[in-house]
């Protein structure tokens, strides 16, 4: 529960802190991110934006989350990066999960590999002996499944890998054979002749020490240059 951590009493005006770009909890306390903290997160942007390279939209990702994370510390009163503990982290994340417009897990997560990005460099600097959110965990992410492409969306793709030249067979034998069989990527490249048996049959090199054989879907009407000769087939290979 938010009334479990200190300082998150009032988990509405917690909710409009960590609202990006809108620093309200710390206006209702009375006192903003101090000058130190600040300097403290322009100094890591700048980090990330020239040392690291990073783009323009995700540096400004960057800002907005350690705006919301310096917003939360000003209700906290913590003045300075040395201030700051576990605590605090805690409470950013948990502050993020609740109130009238709770965050996505995986939006939570990024806004806290910010915040542990922002105290590596604050230990990097020296500004810190140790680095707080060290053992901060994410909130765990739900497990979903790959949406399948649909028939019709498999069908344009391979009518973009039309024509008679050795590449165009080339791409549009893997596309069918992928979607044929469903092999992975490094299956596929580790194909070689003798993997392909009686036409409609193929001998797949997976994680397991034993192949998987795999058959053709609707071999009648799959189309298959990888099995119309070996010259092909080196061509596949290249």
């Amino acid at each position: 529960m938010a009334s479990e951590v200190p300082g998150l009493s009032r988990p509405s005006a917690v909710a409009k802190a960590v609202e990006p770009g809108q620093p309200a909890a710390a206006v209702e306390s009375g006192h903003g991110p101090t000058a130190a903290l600040r300097r403290n997160v322009d100094l890591y942007v700048r980090h990330v934006a020239i040392e690291k390279g990073l783009a323009t939209h995700t540096v400004e990702a960057y800002r907005r989350d350690l705006r919301a994370y310096l917003s939360l510390l000003a209700v906290r009163g913590r003045a300075s990066a040395p201030e700051i503990d576990r605590g605090d982290v805690t409470a950013f994340v948990v502050s993020l999960r609740v109130g009238e417009k709770p965050l996505a897990a995986s939006s939570v997560a990024r806004m806290l590999s910010t915040v542990r990005g922002f105290h590596r460099f604050l230990l990097d600097e020296g500004e810190v002996e140790t680095d707080v959110s060290l053992d901060s965990s994410p909130p765990k992410l739900p497990s979903r499944l790959p949406k399948a492409i649909t028939i019709e969306q498999m069908g344009r793709v391979l009518e973009a890998a039309s024509g008679d030249d050795p590449l165009a067979l080339r791409d549009r034998a893997l596309l069918e054979l992928l979607y044929a069989t469903g092999a992975r990527i490094s299956e596929a490249v580790d194909l070689n002749v003798d993997d392909m048996i009686d036409g409609d049959l193929v001998r797949l090199l997976w994680d397991s020490p034993q192949p998987l054989t795999v058959q053709w879907l609707d071999p009648q009407q799959c189309w298959r240059p990888l099995g119309r000769n070996r010259a092909l087939m080196t061509a596949i290979r290249r």
